[in-house]
């Protein structure tokens, strides 16, 4: 499951990017008008992979680890996470030069 969660945080920042106009340029590989679509489907198929394996299923057909993933897992990550943005990601980005505007 932390592959997966891994692969939508990758996929999803990419969509967001997307949102607002990347890529400027064409690049050598581009996947064109459905680079959105494609992206799209990627963090809708990554979130429903997530709560798959996550989903809470008897302890008589599963092990632990997978029940555990919901509740122990997926809390500690976005609370670390959550504690790296705003204690210093977000504050070196405060603190960033702005770019030069493009010509």
């Amino acid at each position: 499951m932390l592959i997966y969660l891994a692969y939508c945080t990758c996929t999803t920042t990419t969509l967001f990017a997307r949102l607002r106009g990347w890529p400027q340029q064409r690049s050598a590989f581009s996947l064109g008008r459905f680079g959105f679509i494609v992206n799209l489907l990627a963090v809708l198929w990554g979130v429903a992979m997530i709560v798959n394996l996550s989903w809470y299923r008897p302890v008589a057909t599963a092990p632990f680890y997978l029940n555990a993933a919901i509740y122990i897992f997926v809390p500690i990550i976005l609370i670390v996470g959550a504690i790296y943005y705003y204690g210093f990601q977000k504050r070196r980005n405060a603190n960033a030069p702005a770019s030069a505007p493009s010509a």
